[in-house]
């Protein structure tokens, strides 16, 4: 992913309206950049301050420790995905062996 594409993505990350595939290419990316990463981190501290004035409610403002923890449970969630996606395929596979030795041997 090139920047260009990254800051395009900024908003719909924040949002939290990437895929998966997106959410894990964008993140990799900012990890990488610290000119994205930085962009990122000024329009999630602008985000945040608007909701707040928008919706009067109290918000924690560790701005940076948020976005953090934003980052580290999007990544979680990608690690889950992708076990969760490698166990589906391990019990296709299985049935499958299953199915072939009871339709074809038996």
């Amino acid at each position: 992913m090139n920047c260009g594409e990254a800051q395009s993505l900024i908003e719909a990350f924040i949002k939290d309206e990437l895929s998966m595939r997106k959410t894990k290419e964008f993140i990799d990316h900012i990890e990488s950049c610290g000119t994205c990463r930085e962009e990122l981190e000024v329009r999630f501290l602008v985000e945040m301050t608007a909701a707040e004035l928008d919706n009067e409610t109290d918000l924690d403002y560790d701005f940076a420790n948020m976005l953090k923890n934003r980052i580290v449970e999007k990544k979680r969630r990608i690690g889950n995905y992708t076990l969760l996606a490698f166990l589906i395929l391990l019990v296709s596979a299985v049935l499958l062996v299953l199915a072939f030795y009871y339709f074809i041997i038996l």
